[in-house]
């Protein structure tokens, strides 16, 4: 399937921006939030419609235009992350219900196919992933229920280029893996946490109504209505005074032997935080960041490490802010985005935030705040091209590029 999409620019009255961030693109049939681009103006965005059309929206001018390629095999999906390790090969993982795909990836840049999995999915939500350069390892990171595994939670991993894929739980107790970064099919490292929701078992992602989802929990501020299609962004839980940081727990976790060795290096509990994504430049020099609450509100904060998390540092708090994705070019350059959620600062329901450091995170400079842009997932593809995919207030998808001023 290939459906051209004219996505329209709708930001002047929307949207402030402070420095080189901009919104390129609002478009209000589009539920899509993850995105990875391989070439300066070259890349991809994922998703899926309110009626389960699958979008991997393609763009070769920066996000000004995309077309939707579709799945070559399948006319469902929805899908929740997607990686491009070259302009040939990547993988997306998908948010799937009773049969709908768990996942996809290419070989050549442009088909797309579905994973092929034994037996029937009830229910996944693959909410990270990550891509080698190598064209054969892809994984996909989160929780799934998949006969006879009915509780999974850790990753799927395919080495020979998305023809077989394995399945491999963590042991992460009441924390689910969320997202990951992976060096080789040999070695990478998988973030998880846990937050108090609405949910049936008060840590797990998902809401029943009489035994069917209703609900998935990407984050304590974001959910996907299974019911209708749609995202859903609420930040209260930010606004209010003294939260308790009971419930929440961070892990990182370095996963090797092709998905089927776990080893826990970082567990933080009940202090009011969980992990979102992580970008390693290497096995050493890693980053991650994090959203949660404390005695003020909310705050993000982005971990560092340069020894494989044997040892790490918190390299920057932001108060009243949510960080949500990271992704380093190097081991000195990247960027970090998120949203400002609680106090006087706020000048919409959430500021979306832009944060960027040459010197390995020692400094993080804010570039740009944009108004009512939750950003959810981050591209760097080099220093002076990075795009971002995000929600708006009623649920909706948008689409920011930075490119540097003529005085940068």
């Amino acid at each position: 399937m290939k459906v051209s999409a004219c996505l329209f620019v709708f930001c002047l009255l929307s949207c402030v921006v402070l420095g080189d961030w901009a919104i390129v693109q609002n478009h209000y049939e589009t539920i899509a939030l993850s995105t990875s681009f391989v070439g300066s103006t070259t890349g991809w965005v994922t998703g899926g419609t309110a009626t389960l059309d699958p979008l991997f929206l393609y763009t070769t001018n920066g996000g000004q235009n995309f077309t939707n390629e579709g799945l070559s095999d399948s006319s469902t999906g929805a899908f929740l992350s997607i990686r491009m390790a070259s302009t040939k090969w990547g993988v997306a993982g998908g948010f799937g219900l009773f049969g709908t795909p768990c996942g996809a990836y290419t070989s050549d840049g442009n088909t797309w196919q579905t994973m092929d999995e034994a037996g029937l999915s009830i229910v996944c939500a693959l909410q990270g992933c990550s891509a080698v350069d190598d064209g054969r390892t892809g994984v996909l990171v989160g929780v799934w229920s998949h006969f006879p595994d009915l509780n999974g939670d850790g990753v799927k991993i395919t080495t020979d280029g998305g023809r077989r894929w394995e399945q491999h739980n963590s042991d992460t107790g009441e924390a689910t893996c969320r997202y990951g970064d992976f060096m080789s099919k040999d070695m990478g490292y998988v973030t998880a946490g846990s937050f108090p929701s609405t949910t049936e078992s008060n840590y797990h992602p998902f809401d029943f109504i009489e035994g069917e989802v209703n609900k998935f929990h990407l984050s304590q501020y974001v959910h996907l209505n299974a019911l209708t299609g749609r995202y859903e962004v609420n930040t209260n839980k930010a606004k209010e005074a003294a939260a308790a940081t009971d419930g929440y727990s961070g892990l990182i976790l370095a996963v090797t032997n092709e998905g089927r060795d776990w080893k826990t290096l970082v567990n933080i509990t009940n202090e009011g935080f969980y992990f979102n994504e992580i970008s390693c430049a290497d096995q050493n020099n890693c980053w991650a960041v994090t959203e949660g609450v404390d005695a003020t509100g909310g705050i993000g904060s982005v971990y560092h490490t340069a020894d494989g998390w044997n040892t790490y540092d918190v390299q920057f708090n932001v108060t009243g802010g949510a960080l949500t994705a990271i992704e380093m070019v190097s081991a000195t350059e990247g960027w970090m985005a998120g949203a400002l959620v609680s106090g006087p600062d706020v000048t919409g329901d959430f500021d979306g935030q832009f944060w960027y450091t040459q010197d390995g995170g020692q400094t993080w400079t804010l570039d740009s705040e944009i108004k009512n842009f939750f950003p959810m997932d981050i591209s760097v593809p080099d220093s002076t091209h990075a795009y971002a995919s995000g929600l708006t207030p009623v649920g909706v998808s948008s689409f920011a590029a930075y490119t540097p001023s003529s005085s940068s």
